[in-house]
């Protein structure tokens, strides 16, 4: 679950799941948070080759009158079953 801060703007996530922890690229492993050096993200663009995500479908759901509710994504890897599923979000609130 994301929480968003009281302040208008726009977010934006890399998701990834992965059925077994990921030791490779061995940034995964560090403290989030923190902006990715060239190198990283070099290796992150190498993951993201390996893994082939398929395009996530969101489903928006209103839950009450106050426009307040709940998006649900999904996407399947478009590899082998063990592959990591990774897609990146951008929520624009106010």
């Amino acid at each position: 679950m994301l929480e968003l801060d009281k302040n208008p703007g726009t977010e934006e996530y890399v998701i990834i799941f992965s059925r077994t922890p990921l030791l490779d690229p061995a940034f995964l492993a560090a403290s989030a948070e923190h902006e990715l050096s060239p190198a990283e993200l070099k290796e992150f663009e190498g993951l993201r080759v390996r893994a082939k995500t398929m395009s996530p479908i969101a489903d928006i759901k209103v839950t009450d009158a106050k426009s307040e509710g709940a998006v649900t994504v999904s996407a399947k890897s478009a590899n082998a079953p063990g592959e990591p599923v990774i897609f990146e979000i951008r929520i624009e609130h106010r």
